[in-house]
C-alpha cells in the first residue's frame, strides 16, 4: 500500500471584477494500492472552458490549474502544504517540461524506450502543456520506503543516476522537482483525445539507507542562462519613447493591444504574468499558447520574453515598437532627464601647481 496526496484543482471565479483560478493549497492523504494510483492518474479531468462570466479561459496558465494536482508527500489530516508539515515522500515525480535548446530535450518515444528496460513500476503522462513542438510529460515512480524531505535533494540526484537519466537534466524542471512540497498538475486537457498515458508494472523504486544518502553530492541546478532581449540593448531606441520605463504598466500596454494576460503572480517588489505572444503567428507549427511572459518590479523597467527559441531576441523594444508612442505614452510617466549634481570648479593661476 502507498500514500499520496492531492489537491483539488483549481475553481474559475471573478472577484472585483477579475476573471481569476482560485486554487485549493490544503492537501488530502490517500492510502490505496498501485491499482488505486494507476487508475487515478487514468481519470480524464476536464478543463473548464469559461469564467463565470461567460468570458473564455484562453490563457494556458489559467486553464491548467482547474485540474487536481498530486504529490508524493503525505501530511497530518487538516494540515496545510508545506515542507515543515511533511511526514514522508513516498513517490517521485520526474517533471520532463524540455525548455532547454533541441539537443538536451527528451521526447515522449526516447522516454518510453528508456524506461522500458527498467524493472520498476511506473507511470508516464502527458500535461496539460504538451505540444508536437515541445514534449512535456511526467514520469510517476512509488517508492519502497518513505524519504525525510530534509533528505530529498540527494535521493533525487540518486534516482535521476539510478534511471539512466543522468544525461537528460537539462530537460527536467530541477529546481521544482527538489521542492519536497512541490505539486504536479495531473492529466487534463480541453481535447481528451491529445493526452497520452502509459504505465508499466515491476518493484519498487529502492530508497538507500539515510547514512549513505547524506554523503550524496547535490550539484548546482543547470540553470538555463538569462537571455536578455537583443532589442532591450539598444538604449537609444528604447528611451526615444520618451516615457520613465520605471513607471511603464506593460502589463497595461499588452491588453490594450488585445492580448491574453494570465492570473497575476506575486514575485519579490513586483508580479509575473505569463501572456500569449503578439507574434504567435511566426512560432514554431503557429502555436498561440501562453510561451510569454511578463515581469513589472516596481521601480525598474518591465521585462518581456517570448520562450520560443525562435523569438530568444524579442524584448520590451519589441513591444514598444508594436504598440507605438501614443499608447506606450498612456500607460507611463513622461521621461525627465535627471538633473547632473553640480560641482564646484576650483580656479588656478597660471603657474599654480595642482594640488
Amino acid at each position: 500500500m502507498y500514500q499520496w496526496s492531492y489537491c483539488k484543482g483549481g475553481i474559475p471565479t471573478n472577484i472585483d471584477g477579475i476573471n481569476l483560478i482560485k486554487w485549493n493549497a490544503w492537501p488530502r492523504t490517500v492510502t490505496g494500492d498501485w491499482a488505486t494510483l494507476v487508475t487515478s492518474l487514468y481519470r480524464v479531468n476536464e478543463i473548464p472552458h469559461f469564467y463565470p462570466d461567460g468570458s473564455p479561459i484562453e490563457a494556458q496558465h489559467d486553464a491548467k490549474m482547474c485540474a487536481p494536482s498530486i504529490s508524493g508527500a503525505v501530511y497530518p489530516e487538516g494540515q496545510k502544504r508545506g515542507k515543515e508539515f511533511i511526514q514522508s515522500i513516498n513517490l517521485l515525480i520526474i517533471d520532463v517540461d524540455n525548455k532547454g535548446e533541441p539537443e538536451t530535450q527528451l521526447n515522449w518515444e526516447t522516454a518510453m524506450q528508456l524506461v522500458s528496460y527498467l524493472p520498476y513500476r511506473l507511470v508516464l503522462y502527458t500535461t496539460y502543456s504538451n505540444s508536437e513542438e515541445r514534449n512535456k510529460f511526467r514520469i510517476l515512480l512509488p517508492l519502497a520506503k518513505g524519504v525525510k524531505p530534509d533528505l530529498w535533494p540527494e535521493y533525487l540526484e540518486w534516482a535521476i543516476a539510478q534511471l539512466g537519466l543522468s544525461q537528460y537534466r537539462e530537460a527536467m524542471d530541477l529546481g521544482c522537482m527538489r521542492k519536497p512540497a512541490q505539486v504536479y498538475f495531473m492529466q487534463g486537457a480541453w481535447d481528451p483525445e491529445g493526452i497520452q498515458i502509459q504505465w508499466k508494472d515491476g518493484v519498487d523504486l529502492p530508497v538507500p539507507e539515510e547514512t549513505d544518502l547524506m554523503v550524496i553530492p547535490v550539484p548546482d541546478l543547470p540553470g538555463v542562462p538569462f537571455k536578455p532581449g537583443l532589442s532591450d540593448t539598444d538604449f537609444s531606441r528604447v528611451r526615444s519613447y520618451n516615457v520613465d520605463l520605471n513607471t511603464l504598466d506593460l502589463i497595461g500596454v499588452l491588453r490594450q493591444l488585445g492580448i491574453t494576460m494570465s492570473t497575476e503572480q506575486t514575485i519579490a517588489g513586483g508580479v509575473k504574468v505569463r501572456c500569449h505572444c503578439p507574434w504567435a503567428k511566426t512560432h514554431t507549427g503557429g502555436r498561440d499558447d501562453d510561451g510569454s511572459y511578463v515581469i513589472q518590479v516596481d521601480d525598474k523597467w518591465p521585462v518581456f520574453r517570448c520562450s520560443h527559441s525562435n523569438h530568444q531576441g524579442f524584448g520590451l523594444l519589441d513591444v514598444l515598437d508594436l504598440a507605438g508612442p501614443r499608447i506606450v505614452a498612456m500607460h507611463g510617466d513622461p521621461y525627465v532627464k535627471p538633473a547632473r549634481p553640480f560641482v564646484g570648479i576650483k580656479s588656478l593661476k597660471l603657474g599654480d601647481s595642482n594640488e
